[in-house]
């Protein structure tokens, strides 16, 4: 008799999938191996003014709403100290854009991921990466799973967020026969659309 799936355990993994990403991209970006994931408590503010990059990676099976809260100070200082930017060159524009390539290629690693072991089949879709003010955004109002979560690199921090929505738990199911580590799929490399890079 066939186990119906630990849900449990299947969302466990695709946090887990989305925080390897994600770390795996910023470090990529930065060139650097030190990015730490930091849990969030409850009772820190994070009210203070601050910007969203937001993109959905999108399928049969499932849905990954991945998102990047930051301020500009700590998005033009990755421009700056871990992109490679020319400070003269990093305005609020190109920092925003700096945090959507990284959103980009860490949904990009997350779609791959799950394609290569088979969670989607079909061609998922993969929006463009949105920037929004934290008090102009909307979040879709149901999901299955919310984890945030916060990395710190090179003196600066960022809260990323995922929001899971799961259409097809036996689908998922395919990534318990897979080891997360040596599935993710990096591409993290150079920012060439931005100037001075």
């Amino acid at each position: 008799m066939v186990q119906p799936p630990n849900k449990q355990h299947l969302s466990g993994l695709l946090q887990s999938l989305s925080r390897q990403s994600a770390k795996s991209q910023l470090e990529g970006l930065c060139h650097r191996q030190d990015a730490e994931i930091r849990e969030l408590r409850l009772t820190e503010d994070y009210s203070q003014e601050h910007w969203i990059v937001a993109i959905v990676v999108s399928a049969k099976a499932l849905n990954i709403c991945f998102r990047t809260h930051f301020s500009i100070a700590a998005a033009t200082n990755l421009a700056v100290k871990g992109f490679g930017l020319s400070a003269e060159n990093v305005t609020s524009e190109v920092a925003k854009d700096c945090i959507g390539e990284f959103c980009n290629l860490t949904a990009g690693s997350i779609r791959r991921t799950l394609q290569k072991a088979k969670v989607i089949e079909d061609v998922p879709g993969l929006s463009l990466p949105t920037v929004h003010k934290a008090e102009d955004y909307v979040a879709a109002p149901k999901h299955d799973v919310i984890d945030c979560w916060a990395m710190q690199i090179l003196g600066s921090e960022v809260i990323c967020a995922s929001n899971l929505s799961i259409f097809d738990w036996e689908r998922v199911r395919h990534l318990e026969a897979t080891k997360l580590a040596t599935m993710l799929v990096s591409d993290a490399g150079t920012i060439s659309f931005l100037p001075g890079s």
